[in-house]
């Protein structure tokens, strides 16, 4: 009766994941700063498939240059950092095709980023 007064803050939201691969424990992530929790919670994903996608519908708070991270906030101002890999900044968006822009609305099941797996893993950067 009276929800439209409700507040949306503290209600669960649906998150698909936005990759497919197997889930990992942050903490064994061979990075102190995401491994010590320094950069939020979370979990690691060790991707088969070098696409990812949105999680939830929102807006592209950031996109990184080097297309290797993006910023994704939702309705309620929550914002979730999708990072892949370990220093693949040093890439400098080789390998990264990014389908969109800071600003962007998307939908969940949205192609954000391309990533060729193979030619991360053959230039040693995890």
């Amino acid at each position: 009766m009276f929800s439209k007064w409700k507040s949306k803050k503290n209600q669960p939201i649906e998150i698909l994941s936005p990759v497919t691969g197997e889930a990992v424990s942050l903490e064994k992530v061979p990075d102190e700063a995401f491994a010590g929790g320094h950069m939020g919670k979370g979990i690691a994903i060790e991707p088969t498939e070098g696409k990812l996608i949105a999680p939830f519908d929102g807006t592209v708070a950031h996109v990184i240059k080097s297309n290797h991270a993006v910023i994704i906030e939702d309705s309620n101002g929550l914002q979730f950092l999708f990072h892949i890999g370990i220093n693949t900044v040093g890439l400098k968006g080789v390998g990264f095709t990014s389908h969109i822009a800071t600003g962007d609305q998307v939908k969940a099941g949205q192609t954000l980023i391309e990533f060729d797996i193979e030619a991360i893993k053959q230039l040693d950067i995890q």
